[in-house]
């Protein structure tokens, strides 16, 4: 299983991120306090359920917004899923989705995000 896109809205200090990893190693680099672990830690929260460093999810939910989005895509074999995760100030916890897509990815109909 690999992913093969990440979408980020609001996200700690992303404000908005789409990334297209290849199917090999993808090297994360960048200076100090510009979103690389926020990033991997998007990664963490969509595959284990919870923040990786805080214990409220509206900690992930970037400064004076009301909302926050992680959407991957990825893919099995011939099979591939989407998991949505959208965060609320004013809901406790997270609503994760997750929805299988289609076996031809070029003719797939999955939403963009908001």
């Amino acid at each position: 299983m690999y992913i093969t896109e990440v979408s980020l809205q609001h996200f700690r200090n992303l404000e908005q991120l789409h990334i297209e990893p290849s199917q090999g190693i993808n090297v994360i680099y960048g200076s100090n306090a510009q979103g690389k672990t926020n990033f991997l830690e998007s990664l963490y929260f969509c595959a284990m359920g919870r923040s990786l460093r805080g214990k409220s999810d509206q900690q992930l939910i970037q400064f004076e917004k009301e909302e926050s989005h992680i959407r991957l895509l990825v893919q099995r074999k011939n099979r591939y899923d989407r998991i949505d995760v959208h965060l609320k100030k004013d809901e406790k916890k997270a609503s994760p989705s997750m929805a299988c897509l289609c076996e031809n990815w070029a003719t797939c109909s999955a939403p963009s995000m908001p």
